[in-house]
């Protein structure tokens, strides 16, 4: 994500940090009702890539 911001024009700059962070646990909750709402759904998947692309940038070092 942050390449994209980096690529988009955003004025960014990516520096790798001089020690590691330990990993976290992140868990996504929502009531039922939000099961089938537009918005909700979209959010859901945004975080997912982001997570996503957290992994993988970790896998690479």
């Amino acid at each position: 994500m942050t390449e994209r911001l980096i690529d988009g024009g955003v004025p960014l700059r990516a520096h790798r940090l001089p020690f590691d962070l330990p990993g976290v646990q992140v868990d996504q909750r929502w009531h039922r009702r939000a099961d089938a709402d537009p918005a909700s759904r979209w959010l859901r998947r945004a975080l997912d890539a982001v997570a996503v692309d957290v992994a993988a940038a970790r896998r690479r070092r």
